[in-house]
């Protein structure tokens, strides 16, 4: 069989398609619009071509709204819940379609799941200070600011392991100089020159321990005669007002801590 008769027979084909397709529409539709399917009826059909009307073409639009509305009928008269169930949303004219579906971003976006009540979540929170240590922070901070004499002196003092100990554990824990630790402790608790009154405690006699370590501070002329008139005047050692100082400020070490050994050098 050639091309040109299997081209003839599809196109005998659609066209006998087309004049069942008119023919039923004719006998739904209305009587008034039986002319312009009929009108259909000289629309000349070619395989890949575009269809070209014999006379001007009619306004199809009323006669397939009207069938389309019998068919949506028909259906709802057989399916009373199909529409309920589809849950489509109707789009107006001047709306579009895919982004421009008229629905609002609220509506197209799923809210995002709640979280469900078992589950846990993890908060990183940076550990909080012990009482010790909320101590130590701060006696250091205060020894590093505070505003010593401008001509400066030494002193040393023979004191307790646990005294040591305790000045020690500030260093260790927050980098600061031990000199630095009890020249703060000193020339902020000692007595001034002349007073009437004492904390009681300060005036306490130590516990009768060795002294076998020895501690640097610094001692301008104010401090010296700071120590040594409290200590005339209640017959106290200034090695004693300074260990009362040191235990009743510092926290207490949980062990001891040894002084540096220092190299030694033999000729």
């Amino acid at each position: 069989m050639s091309e040109e008769t299997k081209k003839r027979e599809r196109e005998e084909r659609r066209r006998r398609e087309i004049e069942q397709l008119m023919q039923s529409m004719e006998r739904t539709a209305p009587k008034a619009d039986a002319d312009l399917l009929r009108s259909l009826q000289g629309i000349e059909l070619s395989e890949g071509a575009v269809m070209q009307p014999r006379d001007k073409p009619t306004d199809l639009g009323g006669s397939i709204h009207i069938e389309l509305k019998k068919e949506e009928a028909d259906l709802e008269s057989v399916f009373p819940a199909a529409k309920k169930v589809s849950g489509a949303i109707p789009l107006s004219p001047a709306e579009g379609t895919a982004g421009e579906s008229g629905i609002s971003p609220s509506q197209a976006d799923p809210e995002p799941a709640a979280e469900s009540p078992g589950e846990e979540v993890l908060v990183l929170r940076k550990p909080e200070l012990s009482a010790v240590e909320t101590v130590i922070a701060e006696i250091a901070r205060a020894a590093r600011e505070y505003a010593y004499p401008e001509t400066l002196g030494r002193g040393s003092v023979r004191v307790s392991e646990d005294v040591f100990s305790r000045v020690t554990m500030i260093f260790a824990n927050q980098r600061i100089d031990k000199i630095l630790v009890l020249s703060y402790l000193l020339y902020n608790y000692a007595p001034s020159e002349g007073a009437q009154r004492f904390p009681k405690w300060l005036l306490d006699t130590p516990p009768k321990v060795p002294r076998p370590r020895i501690l640097v501070f610094i001692k301008d002329l104010s401090l010296a005669k700071r120590l040594s008139d409290t200590a005339i005047r209640f017959g106290v050692s200034e090695a004693d007002i300074i260990e009362n100082i040191a235990r009743k400020h510092l926290p207490e070490a949980k062990f001891q801590y040894k002084p540096k050994r220092r190299m030694r050098f033999s000729a």
